[in-house]
C-alpha cells in the first residue's frame, strides 16, 4: 500500500472514492479482480481482505503511536514531582508498538493462507503455520510448481528479516506490556520476557525497526500478488467506484484496463440519469462516464 494511497485527496463530506487503481498495491488489485478467476469461499475472501485490514490497522496505530511520543516525558516529570510513577504513558505507547509488530505478522499470516488457497494441493504450504512456510521454502520443501519469484522472495525474507519479526512477535504476544523511553531523540522499547530463551527484549529506535519490517512486508506481498495478478482472466467485471451521499456507484472494467480513476465504463448511469435521481457528483469529470456518452453519440451517428 503506497504512502499516496494512505493520504488520498480529501473528498466532499459523505463521498468516498474507492476506485483508485493507480494508487493500489498488488494485493489491492487482486482483491478487486480475484473473482474473475478464482471462486473464493467466504472465509477465503475474508482472509484476502484481512491482509489489507491488518496493514491499514498498522498505519492507523503507527500514527497514534507517534502522537503519544511527546506524552512519555510526563512519566519523568511525575517521578521528579512525587518520587514515583506508574509509567502509564510509556506503557501505553509500548502496548501500541507491540500491536504494530503483531499486525505486521498477521498480514503475513493472511498472505500464507491466501497462498494455500491459490495452490491448495501443492506440497510444502502449511495450513496452520506461517513460520513453517518460510522454513519449508529455505529447506527446499516447497512444491516446484510454485512460481520462482514467490519462492525466491520467501527464501530472501527468511534469510534476512522474517526470523527477527517472528522472534519479536512471539516474545510480546504472551508477555506483559513492555515500556518505552526516549534516548537522545530515539524511542527505545524493552520488555522482561517471561520466556527464558528471549530474556530481555530490547529494541533501539523502535519506530525505525517497525518501519523497516513494514517496508519488507510490503515488498514481499507485492511480489507474491504480482504473480497472482498475472493469472487473472482479463475480462470485464463490475467493480465499485465509490459511495457518494450514501449511494453505491459502479463501473465495468477489466484488470489490464484498470489504470486510473477514468478507466472502464460507467454502470450506474442507467439509474442516476433518470429524472430526480442523484447524479454522480464526479460524472462531469469522469472518463468512465464520458466513455458512455461518446459511445451513445457514436451509436446515434451510425443510425
Amino acid at each position: 500500500m503506497t504512502e499516496e494511497a494512505k493520504n488520498s485527496d480529501q473528498q466532499a463530506a459523505g463521498n468516498i472514492i474507492i476506485f483508485y487503481p493507480d494508487r493500489w498495491g498488488e494485493a489491492e488489485k487482486f482483491c478487486f479482480f480475484a473473482s474473475s478467476t478464482y471462486k473464493l469461499k467466504p472465509n477465503e475472501a475474508e482472509v484476502l481482505m484481512g491482509i489489507l485490514g491488518h496493514l491499514n490497522k498498522y498505519n492507523v496505530l503507527f500514527l497514534l503511536a507517534k502522537k503519544l511520543v511527546p506524552t512519555i516525558i510526563d512519566d519523568s516529570l511525575e517521578l521528579q514531582r512525587q518520587g514515583y510513577s506508574d509509567c502509564m504513558r510509556s506503557r501505553e505507547l509500548a502496548a501500541i508498538i507491540e500491536t504494530l509488530y503483531c499486525e505486521l505478522y498477521s498480514a503475513i499470516d493472511c498472505t500464507r493462507r491466501v497462498i494455500k488457497t491459490i495452490y491448495p494441493k501443492y506440497n510444502g504450504i502449511p495450513s496452520d503455520s506461517t513460520s513453517r512456510l518460510f522454513t519449508n521454502t529455505t529447506d527446499g520443501k516447497l512444491d516446484k510448481r510454485i512460481p520462482s519469484p514467490i519462492i525466491n522472495a520467501l527464501i530472501d525474507a527468511n534469510a534476512d528479516w522474517f526470523p527477527g519479526l517472528r522472534r519479536i512477535r512471539n516474545a510480546v504476544v504472551h508477555s506483559n506490556v513492555g515500556t518505552c523511553g526516549d534516548q537522545e531523540g530515539r524511542i527505545v522499547y524493552w520488555n522482561e520476557i517471561y520466556k527464558a530463551k528471549y530474556k530481555q527484549l530490547f529494541i533501539e529506535d523502535v519506530f525505525r525497526s517497525v518501519s523497516l519490517y513494514y517496508d519488507n512486508i510490503n515488498r514481499l506481498i507485492g511480489v507474491i500478488f504480482q504473480v497472482f495478478n498475472a493469472t487473472l482472466q482479463d475480462k470485464e467485471m463490475n467493480v465499485l467506484c465509490g459511495i457518494f451521499d450514501g449511494r453505491v456507484y459502479e463501473r465495468y472494467v477489466s484488470p489490464t484496463k484498470a489504470q486510473d480513476i477514468h478507466s472502464g465504463r460507467c454502470k450506474s448511469f442507467v439509474w442516476f440519469e433518470k429524472e430526480g435521481a442523484p447524479k454522480c457528483p464526479f460524472s462531469s469529470d469522469c472518463g468512465a462516464y464520458n466513455f458512455v456518452l461518446e459511445d451513445r453519440e457514436k451509436t446515434e451517428i451510425d443510425r
